[in-house]
């Protein structure tokens, strides 16, 4: 098996700490997020001598600080086939997605070649980011609070804290602060958050 990526976000939790040493605390905001559609163009090479099994796969951080993978249909291509991958993002409960990637398997370890020629994403994100506090329920939806609390990693809520600062001073109501006073911001047709407000 073989994986190509490029990140979308804080790569790992180490780096964000090298920040940290450093006296600067690391905020961004990801790049991808659940509900886009990512798209990546491949080819097999001529020269393959069997099939080989072509997947997107992503990234994305869990309450612990650790990269869980999520991986589209696999696609087979033969010796010579070229072929668009397709895939809507699911629902990470929250977790930014660090990487976004390709991936190829050799039927029974078969080695061999595919050329990638583009790996892109767009449409409007379907996320919502919820208020980190350590509840059951969240007050204005009345869900189960996934997102919240401890179950949640620093890595959630530095993309959380990030985004809520990026839409200060933009008319919104979003606030800066941390896990006390986080945002609900629910991505809206054109891909920019317009709606943020206290929960």
């Amino acid at each position: 098996m073989a994986r190509i990526e490029t990140p979308t976000f804080i790569p790992s939790r180490e780096i964000a700490r090298s920040f940290e040493k450093r006296g600067y605390r690391l905020l961004a905001s990801p790049t991808l997020y659940s509900g886009q559609t990512v798209r990546a163009r491949v080819v097999a090479a001529d020269a393959n001598s069997d099939t080989l099994t072509v997947s997107l796969y992503a990234k994305h951080f869990n309450g612990t600080d650790d990269l869980s993978s999520l991986q589209s249909d696999p696609r087979e291509l033969t010796p010579g086939q070229s072929a668009v991958l397709t895939w809507r993002v699911p629902d990470t409960h929250c977790y930014p997605i660090a990487q976004i990637g390709v991936q190829v398997t050799g039927n029974g370890g078969q080695a061999g070649t595919v050329l990638l020629d583009y790996l892109t994403w767009d449409g409007a994100p379907d996320v919502v980011l919820d208020r980190p506090a350590e509840r059951e329920r969240n007050r204005t939806t009345g869900l189960p609070a996934r997102c919240c609390g401890k179950q949640r990693g620093s890595m959630a809520l530095t993309a959380a804290n990030a985004l809520s600062t990026s839409t200060t001073g933009r008319n919104h109501t979003a606030s800066s602060r941390t896990a006390d006073a986080a945002c609900l911001c629910r991505a809206r047709a054109n891909g920019q958050i317009i709606k943020s407000r206290r929960v």
